[in-house]
């Protein structure tokens, strides 16, 4: 049984799948895309002018050769924002593969068929 680290289930979802993958995927290569964090007008600005992307999924997977993955965490009823939809329809037109994740066990299986 794996212990809760916060109150917030998707990221407790994700630090349990990123912790997994770190340990069983040491050839590939995990990172989160922090773009749900509230931030004032101006930081927000600052950080959309740097290239932050409303709807990027939470995190990517880059795998050999020349491979990305992208995965959106859901937990419960949590659905897709446009947004988000969006991001999904722009990635998997460019070729690259994009699940939604709502579970470890989900989780466990995407990455088993990278």
């Amino acid at each position: 049984m794996t212990r809760k680290i916060t109150n917030r289930p998707e990221q407790d979802l994700q630090i349990m799948c990123v912790n997994y993958f770190r340990l069983q995927h040491k050839d590939k290569l995990i990172f989160a895309v922090p773009n749900s964090a509230k931030r004032g007008a101006i930081e927000g600005a600052r950080m959309k002018a740097m290239g932050t992307l409303k709807g990027c999924a939470d995190v990517v997977i880059l795998s050999f050769p020349g491979k990305a993955t992208f995965i959106e965490m859901k937990s419960g009823k949590g659905k897709q924002q446009p947004s988000q939809m969006a991001f999904q329809d722009a990635v998997e037109k460019l070729g690259f593969t994009y699940y939604i994740c709502d579970s470890f066990d989900r989780f466990k299986k995407i990455v088993g068929a990278i």
